[in-house]
């Protein structure tokens, strides 16, 4: 029975394999040693591990460190190494040495896909995407591995179209367990998937190196077909707006840093929540000017996905074009506390999501929190908020149509959400209870700002918010939003498609306490529909102080609403 390679693991992989075998929890830590600093040869030379340890790991795993199969060395000292990767299927390695440098060009997939003319590799056609394990590999087998200067990633396949193993070997590369490399000594060398590159950009210290071959687009494209989905323009705009976002140490800023569009979306919502709540006009003009310099691209390069199923399987993973602001959840290196999100924990107000299997559990009972759970939902109000055209109900609910007209006995009646394509599923429980998602938690994307401008418009007078609230809803395929209608009646409009477009959000609170909305029938719960002036007045559309805070600080006092209640 073949054994799993430990070479390519992570710590956190590390920990689970010492868990499993009954280890105590430091020996993950001894062993990412042997691997990645020691480079030992084989399991028995990990002399710190005690010989019951050794035997219990050696039942299960191998080092996953296999030599090459053959070599042509080339009168310069460059050799190229073969790998063999699986029975039939080789790729190729190719040490340069040069002076006081050398370095390793790294295969990341068995062929290719982008099939450059120029190019062998894509001529043999696409075959498979190696593992970190096998890209790894291809540094640890090699026989000059302790005279390595410098990693390219641009052996045989493109490395961003293998993003997740490709970044997962380049972080045991540079992470501290690991081998522990400095990023600017990796280069990774890619056509340009536009999609790839900017992950990589957000996830990832290493060199980029973008091939040009020719800076003629036509010429481009004949050499290169992925010119012709990624243009070189693209490329070079994506990369710009990087490059010009620095921090105070000249290193490059994130999505999950501050930065410039963080702040504006930040200063966006601040004045639009000024100008709802005091009736504020210049309040909400001053939202209006935050939004227009993200939508027009002064403070960061933004541009919204195609459709609503790219929100879903794209934006709702991480570091999207859509994405403004988000906070950062590696897939990496974290367990399920610290490095994913839950949707239910600490981001949304009041929302107890009731998932327990997956998609949902119909079955969960809805919150008791002071604010209704919108996610608990019944088949007949997801068809009353989302037409028949809107492409927003296929791509928000899990096989709507045909969930809708299944026996309630089952379903309960109850749609079932399918906003977060990336679970984790714990398969304890069964059917298996989706315990998180893998994915960073998405605080402003591009569409939401579009519809923040289309109510500062909207409240203060100017012009452009029908065109913002359609630009939405031609995406969704909506119906267009007519022109010529009230102010009131444009305002709840944009309010209405608000809560078509970020039902998951977490903003609907927000937005319904910002409009004056709270005692409209149907907006929230009933008990809050019954609110009166003196209620909100003392508080009542306020979120509680926790007893925690006020332990902490012995001044704060609960707000009159809360205090009857408690």
């Amino acid at each position: 029975m073949p054994k799993y390679p430990l070479l390519g693991m992570t710590l956190t992989e590390l920990q689970s394999v010492t868990k499993d075998l009954g280890m105590p929890a430091f020996a993950a830590k001894q062993i990412a040693s042997w691997l990645y600093d020691k480079k030992v040869t084989s399991i028995d030379e990990m002399t710190n591990l005690s010989l019951k340890h050794r035997e219990l790991l050696k039942g299960e795993y191998d080092l996953g460190v296999v030599a090459p199969v053959d070599a042509m060395r080339s009168i310069d000292g460059t050799v190229k190494y073969l790998y063999r990767m699986g029975e039939n299927h080789f790729v190729e390695a190719v040490y340069i040495p040069d002076e006081d440098r050398a370095t390793l060009c790294v295969s990341s997939q068995v062929g290719c896909k982008m099939n450059c003319k120029f190019c062998m590799t894509g001529k043999q056609g696409f075959t498979a995407s190696l593992t970190a394990n096998q890209i790894l590999n291809q540094i640890a087998a090699l026989p000059e591995r302790d005279k390595l200067t410098n990693v390219v990633m641009m052996g045989m396949g493109e490395p961003l179209d293998n993003l997740d193993e490709v970044l997962k070997a380049l972080h045991i590369l540079t992470a501290s367990y690991g081998y522990g490399w400095s990023p600017k000594r990796i280069t990774l060398s890619s056509v340009g998937l536009r999609k790839g590159l900017q992950r990589f950009i957000e996830e990832s210290e290493c060199h980029l190196a973008i091939s040009l071959h020719s800076p003629f687009p036509s010429q481009r494209s004949e050499l290169m077909p992925a010119e012709r989905a990624f243009s070189i323009k693209e490329m070079v705009d994506l990369l710009k707006n990087y490059d010009e976002a620095v921090d105070y140490n000249g290193q490059k800023l994130k999505k999950y840093y501050a930065h410039k569009g963080a702040a504006a979306a930040l200063l966006a919502n601040i004045y639009a929540w000024k100008g709802g709540l005091f009736n504020d006009s210049d309040a909400y003009e001053e939202a209006e000017k935050y939004c227009t310099l993200i939508i027009e691209n002064k403070v960061g390069i933004y541009k919204m996905v195609d459709t609503p199923e790219e929100v879903c399987s794209v934006v709702m993973d991480r570091m999207s074009s859509e994405s403004v602001f988000e906070l950062l959840n590696s897939s990496i290196d974290f367990g399920f506390t610290t490095g994913r999100f839950s949707p239910g924990i600490n981001f949304h107000i009041g929302a107890n999501y009731g998932y327990g299997g997956y998609p949902l559990n119909p079955f969960g009972s809805l919150s008791n929190n002071q604010y209704e759970n919108l996610y608990l939902i019944k088949n007949d109000r997801v068809k009353k908020i989302w037409g028949d055209e809107d492409l927003r109900r296929a791509a928000y609910f899990w096989k709507f149509d045909e969930m809708a007209e299944a026996d309630n006995e089952v379903t309960g009646g109850y749609a079932y959400p399918y906003f977060w394509r990336k679970p984790l599923l714990d398969a304890a429980w069964v059917p298996a209870e989706m315990i998180n998602v893998d994915g960073n938690k998405i605080f402003w994307r591009l569409a939401e700002i579009y519809l923040l401008r289309a109510e500062a418009r909207c409240r203060a007078n100017l012009p452009g918010a029908e065109d913002d609230l359609n630009y939405v809803r031609n995406r969704a395929h909506a119906k267009i939003y007519p022109a010529d209608t009230d102010t009131e009646g444009l305002q709840m409009a944009i309010f209405r498609e608000r809560e078509r477009e970020m039902f998951f959000d977490g903003e609907r609170y927000y937005d319904i306490v910002r409009n004056g909305y709270y005692n409209f029938p149907g907006m929230i719960s009933e008990t809050f529909e019954k609110l009166s002036e003196q209620d909100v007045k003392d508080g009542a559309l306020y979120v509680p102080i926790m007893d925690t805070e006020m332990q902490r600080n012995t001044l704060m006092r609960q707000n009159p609403y809360w205090l009857a209640r408690w």
